[in-house]
């Protein structure tokens, strides 16, 4: 996907990384942006697809998990005022409302997501397809399945970004 955009789009791409758990189990400051120096940003595929690979899952209590909270966490970032804004959010659990932000429901993150142009697309188990819906579906985002291989949803999702990012970056 990352490689896609950069190769077969000369997408200049910066990414971010959010990390998150479950902030009711495993505290309010369990949901981070992984950062780049003092940087949210990555601006080159090789060091955010290290930082990638260098996160370890665990955690998280219960199986809901806190990606209402990581949602909006990616929405606040300092993102250029001319980009275009993506997120993906990736999950093997369903989500609670439990976030440091006072967000009352998925939908209403949904909406705020939609307000602020930011296509979110959800790769999760199908079991939670459903409940996720909302999302990509509100901000014009896919649905991949995770137990899959996902690959060609996220390709069809880097066409879609390499052939609507006139400017060249997002």
């Amino acid at each position: 996907f990352a490689n896609a955009l950069a190769e077969n789009y000369n997408v200049q791409i910066n990414y971010a990384l959010i990390d998150y758990k479950d902030i009711e189990d495993d505290g309010e400051n369990t949901t981070n942006v992984v950062t780049n120096g003092s940087s949210n940003w990555f601006s080159t595929t090789d060091d955010f697809l290290g930082r990638v690979k260098a996160l370890t899952t665990g955690g998280g209590g219960d199986s809901p998990e806190s990606a209402v909270d990581a949602l909006d966490t990616a929405r606040r970032l300092d993102y250029r005022s001319s980009a275009n804004k993506f997120i993906i959010l990736i999950t093997d659990a369903d989500y609670k409302i439990a976030n440091n932000y006072g967000i009352a429901s998925m939908e209403e993150e949904s909406q705020l997501l939609k307000e602020a142009e930011i296509n979110t697309s959800v790769v999760t188990s199908s079991s939670y397809k459903e409940r996720y819906r909302t999302v990509y579906e509100t901000t014009g985002g896919l649905y991949a399945d995770i137990s899959s291989d996902f690959s060609t949803t996220l390709m069809s999702l880097a066409d879609l970004i390499g052939e609507n990012v006139s400017n060249g970056t997002w």
